[in-house]
């Protein structure tokens, strides 16, 4: 990938990409390499596609998604009226990691449901700090929460519930972070093989400063042509 990220700012025109230290290659690859995968995952990208409504999308990422169940601990969760909060992975003491969760991309509870034996599972809804007051307020004071909601805080993720629920477990679908490129290594990270030639187009055009300039129509066909 150094090779290639090399090659191509000569082609590009980047008369100073001999002067590019290992550690700056390094440094940019990452760059590019997180900018690649959020691009996919949010559909901020010339295509204007996520990753939930394209299968190229979805497989590339597929190596990244981590399923982290058994959230619901004693040493992991803290009980409030009406909710539950929950370490993020990653974030646990007293060895934290948070290099470990990179985006959140879905979760669901299980309940007894009303105190009872009705065992369920109900999918999360996420909201913003400040869209909560419409699911949690109303005229009566009283709301009716039909599905959890989801907050994050800080490293952890918080769990709104109804008043007579009881959350017995939670499964978190996430992103985690990719092995870092290094020049080192064998360069792979977590992503199919396919992929390292766009990330490394990607880098060359945001080193180029193309991404950010409206006046250059060709890189963003580069990009396009990377999509």
């Amino acid at each position: 990938m150094h090779t290639l990220l090399l090659q191509n700012l000569q082609q590009l025109g980047g008369f100073a990409s001999k002067g590019f230290t290992e550690s700056e290659r390094n440094l940019h690859l990452n760059v590019g390499l997180h900018r690649y995968i959020k691009q996919r995952y949010t559909g901020n990208n010339p295509r204007k596609v996520s990753v939930e409504g394209d299968l190229k999308r979805t497989a590339d990422l597929s190596g990244l998604v981590t399923i982290k169940d058994g959230l619901v601990s004693v040493t992991n969760t803290t009980h409030v009226a009406n909710a539950d909060i929950f370490t993020l992975p990653g974030y646990e003491t007293p060895t934290p990691n948070p290099n470990k969760f990179m985006l959140y991309m879905y979760s669901q509870s299980a309940f007894h449901l009303g105190g009872g034996d009705t065992f369920k599972w109900i999918g999360n809804r996420l909201v913003a700090h400040n869209d909560l007051h419409k699911y949690i307020a109303n005229h009566a004071n009283d709301p009716v929460i039909e599905e959890p909601l989801v907050l994050f805080i800080s490293g952890k993720i918080m769990i709104i519930r109804g008043p007579n629920d009881t959350v017995t477990d939670v499964e978190l679908f996430y992103i985690e972070q990719p092995t870092a490129i290094t020049s080192g290594s064998s360069e792979y990270v977590g992503m199919p093989e396919h992929t390292h030639e766009e990330i490394v187009e990607l880098t060359s055009a945001i080193l180029m400063g193309r991404t950010e300039r409206k006046g250059y129509a060709i890189s963003q066909e580069e990009l396009k042509q990377t999509e």
